[in-house]
């Protein structure tokens, strides 16, 4: 009889803790953070010569409000450390008139910056598999990343 006794505590407790752990991924996947982000060239006048507009486009896939303190273009060629948190050489970073950052993003709001790069840097880095446009937010010191290829934008 104990041992029935001993063996249904030990199903239940392995049951319990299964199911608390699939609950505990189904939120953390459900409240991850989820960004749409697209470079382009922008078609204006640049403000210097030697210098191309580029804009940015973020949009907030994610179940949950998420607040970019920067968006930013980075070269991590020369990062010692490959460490998320190591930021890399920076290249440029896009603010916006209308709304600066940081900035507060809800779920599906799209958000617009601007910036300038220097043409030399993106003819130099045109290969390399290291650049990267960066989107810092609130909820972690482990930005975002997309790769970034200078020559769809030149």
């Amino acid at each position: 009889m104990d041992n029935i006794t001993v063996i249904a505590a030990w199903w239940g407790a392995v049951l319990a803790t299964i199911l608390a752990i699939f609950e505990f991924y189904k939120r953390w996947k459900d409240e991850s953070i989820d960004f749409s982000i697209k470079v382009s060239r922008y078609f204006r006048l640049p403000r210097s010569s030697g210098y191309v507009p580029v804009h940015v486009e973020v949009v907030n896939r994610g179940k949950r409000t998420v607040n970019i303190r920067e968006v930013l273009i980075e070269d991590r060629s020369k990062c010692i450390s490959q460490s998320d948190t190591v930021q890399g050489e920076l290249w440029t970073a896009f603010n916006s008139f209308e709304e600066p950052l940081p900035r507060t993003l809800e779920t599906g709001r799209l958000w617009i910056g601007e910036s300038e790069i220097d043409i030399t840097e993106l003819l130099v880095s045109s290969l390399g598999p290291n650049i990267f446009v960066s989107v810092y937010h609130s909820h972690s010191d482990h930005p975002i990343r997309v790769p970034f290829k200078p020559r769809d934008i030149y």
